[in-house]
């Protein structure tokens, strides 16, 4: 179970690792290209169906655009196009997680190379305690993955 400590402004960070999906370095060694591996703090957001990537951190990880699409956010509709990314996150003491719809978009105003969506929340359970400022994640609290209750 990771325990995060809730930052008073934001809510819930975690440490993240963004990468190129392992089949996908492979291809790019061959090319020549040398992908690096981003690590930073990454936004938890429950309210996001899909992870989205900080644009900077993206081209850093050589994440691959898949094609594009929409971005929705608290403010509404983002104008444009958005990259579509194909990623790996791996989170610290959580688990790693292969993005396929991730968004890019530039979050450097916020500090964050990743915002953490459903997409990859699904996969455990959160729990939030803003009075004592403290949050679990843990994987499917305890299950295996897929198995129904």
């Amino acid at each position: 179970m990771l325990r995060i400590q809730l930052e008073e402004r934001f809510g819930a960070i975690v440490q993240v690792e963004i990468r190129l999906p392992r089949d996908l370095t492979r291809e790019q060694h061959v090319l020549g290209r040398h992908p690096e591996t981003v690590r930073g703090d990454a936004l938890v957001d429950t309210g996001s169906d899909v992870t989205a990537f900080d644009l900077d951190a993206a081209v850093r990880a050589g994440l691959e655009k898949s094609g594009s699409g929409k971005l929705t956010t608290v403010l509404g509709h983002h104008s444009g196009q958005v990259p579509l990314l194909l990623a790996e996150v791996e989170i610290t003491g959580f688990g790693t997680f292969p993005v396929t719809g991730g968004r890019g978009f530039d979050l450097a105003h916020l500090d964050y190379v990743a915002v953490i969506g459903r997409d990859i929340l699904r996969h455990g359970i959160l729990v939030y305690n803003g009075r004592e400022g403290w949050a679990t994640l843990s994987r499917n609290g305890g299950q295996t993955e897929g198995r129904s209750v």
